[in-house]
């Protein structure tokens, strides 16, 4: 329950990752150190949540998967 609190007040992002190798990008998110949750995989998208700020990070693990990120 804190976490979800914390989590509310630091502001966080629900986004979609589509393209070819969404294995790909999770691993190279989990690499950089980039905090994922909830996600969903079902082989051509990945459904998850980000904090704002690691939101930014996520361009490089994107490009080098051939992923496309869009804000829900």
């Amino acid at each position: 329950m804190l976490l979800k609190l914390l989590r509310f007040l630091m502001g966080y992002v629900d986004f979609t990752a589509k393209g070819k190798f969404p294995e790909r990008f999770i691993n190279l998110c989990k690499l950089r150190g980039i905090n994922l949750w909830d996600v969903k995989n079902d082989g051509v998208k990945v459904i998850a949540f980000t904090t704002e700020r690691e939101f930014q990070e996520l361009k490089i693990p994107a490009e080098n998967s051939g992923m496309t990120l869009k804000i829900i």
